[in-house]
């Protein structure tokens, strides 16, 4: 599943190869870092175009959330 993205802050592009649910526009490393650190800055929203992507998103949401909450209880 190679595929480009490109930063909506800073204009840089990277090569992925993981499975994610909105390839193309999405947010660097470091503009993440700098998004967390400074939360009252603004931020981008990216459109989607189908419904599909959003059901992608919620249903990797809850899989991260289940295996937080699984790596908690067992810890």
């Amino acid at each position: 599943m190679n595929h480009r993205h490109r930063c909506v802050y800073c204009r840089t592009e990277w090569s992925c190869a993981e499975d994610c649910p909105l390839a193309g526009l999405s947010a660097c490393e470091s503009c993440r870092d700098k998004l967390r650190r400074t939360p009252g800055m603004p931020r981008r929203v990216i459109a989607l175009d189908d419904t599909r992507i959003l059901d992608r998103l919620t249903e990797r949401e809850a899989d991260r959330i289940r295996r937080r909450l699984w790596s908690d209880r067992e810890s």
